[in-house]
């Protein structure tokens, strides 16, 4: 059984709560954060329950939250095709800018703290530098509806899955990333790197 049951927005006869889409926790455990449909980020102090902040800064659905290792720096991402990272301590929004031809449906931060992916309903991957907003690297993907988006423990790897029942582990870090981009098939829903893909 739950201990708690968190609602983005209060329900009546007119309004319904916000429907979550994406959801994370500080490495700390000490506050919980919601993606939601009403084109806002809640935050929650994971033991009291209660509402730190909304936020809002995004023009449609918030699909995907991600925060840095080190439980400083949230990104969201969402339909409006943009990202947005923001301060957790402050609860400010520290960038905004434009990072997929289509709803972004997925962000991760890399581990280092310095990059996030992206994905979304187009065929491009984004690595994209949280300091100055530039896309750092983009590879192509075989589909126009990538669902989400890892990276292993170390940074090394990573791996997307699409609506397609494709894998696709790859090497974010090497130049030749692109051509090494190796498409496994895989049961839909699917998601893991294979090590040594080539």
């Amino acid at each position: 059984h739950a201990a708690h049951t968190l609602h983005c927005g209060e329900a009546d006869e007119e309004h319904r709560p916000a429907v979550v889409t994406g959801v994370a926790v500080t490495p700390k455990g000490d506050t919980i954060v919601a993606a939601a449909d009403d084109h806002s980020v809640w935050l929650w102090d994971a033991e009291t329950t209660t509402l730190k902040a909304r936020l809002e800064g995004h023009a449609d659905w918030v699909n995907a939250a991600s925060l840095s290792s080190d439980g400083v720096t949230l990104a969201t991402g969402a339909s409006d095709h943009s990202i947005c990272l923001w301060d957790i301590n402050s609860q400010q929004q520290v960038l905004q800018l434009p990072a997929s031809d289509g709803a972004v449906s997925a962000i991760r931060f890399h581990p280092n703290g310095q990059q996030v992916a992206v994905v979304g309903f187009c065929d491009k991957l984004k690595i994209v530098n949280t300091s100055s907003g530039h896309t750092a690297q983009e590879l192509v993907c075989p589909c126009v509806d990538v669902r989400t988006v890892v990276f292993s423990a170390d940074g090394e790897r990573m791996a997307v899955a699409d609506a397609s029942d494709t894998l696709i582990p790859g090497q974010p870090r090497r130049k030749d990333a692109e051509r090494r981009l190796h498409t496994v098939q895989q049961t839909r829903g699917a998601l893991g790197a294979r090590p040594g893909a080539r």
